[in-house]
């Protein structure tokens, strides 16, 4: 998740504790941001706001996607857009330089961009960098992730699938 996106939850916790995890855990299933599993172990605490605790402790941890499914679980489900909008309107003034420095990782990472003439794949948790890709090559990713791909010069990344395929365009060659 996005560290100003944690900053987000954390900085606006005391007001999200009065959500019933009864009503968004359903959706965020459906959205593939939690598994049962997931909501099994949330159900299993003892109050609500211990419930709401490990929604908020669990979602820090699912990926990009999960801070924008629970405020659309937030608006949709419980109707309460006052919620989202505090969550949007946060002070990131005040984030905790842990989380700033995360920021900073995350954008160096992003700038380490394709400059060299590499293909750069990442996913919100995984990076994989390689110097001079090999025409045709296929990677293949069976787990759902949001996917950046970043490519200089004249390549063509196709993505079909879980599969992703690299062309180099300026011999004119396609597979």
């Amino acid at each position: 998740m996005d560290p100003r996106d944690k900053w987000r939850l954390r900085n606006n916790r005391v007001a999200l504790l009065d959500i019933d995890t009864g009503e968004i855990c359903p959706y965020l299933i459906q959205e593939g941001v939690l598994t049962p599993e997931d909501a099994e172990r949330i159900g299993s605490k003892e109050t609500s706001k211990d419930k709401t605790e490990a929604l908020l402790n669990m979602l820090e941890s699912k990926g990009s996607r999960a801070f924008q499914v629970f405020k659309d679980a937030i608006k949709s489900e419980i109707k309460r857009e006052d919620l989202t909008k505090k969550l949007d309107n946060t002070d990131m003034s005040k984030m905790p330089a842990r989380l700033r420095k995360e920021m900073k990782e995350m954008e160096d990472e992003d700038s380490d961009s394709a400059d060299d003439g590499n293909v750069i794949i990442t996913t919100t948790t995984t990076s994989q960098k390689r110097k001079k890709p090999v025409e045709g090559e296929e990677h293949e990713f069976k787990q759902k992730k949001k996917l950046f791909i970043g490519v200089k010069g004249n390549n063509n990344v196709v993505m079909s699938g879980n599969t992703i395929t690299y062309n180099n365009t300026s011999r004119g060659s396609s597979k």
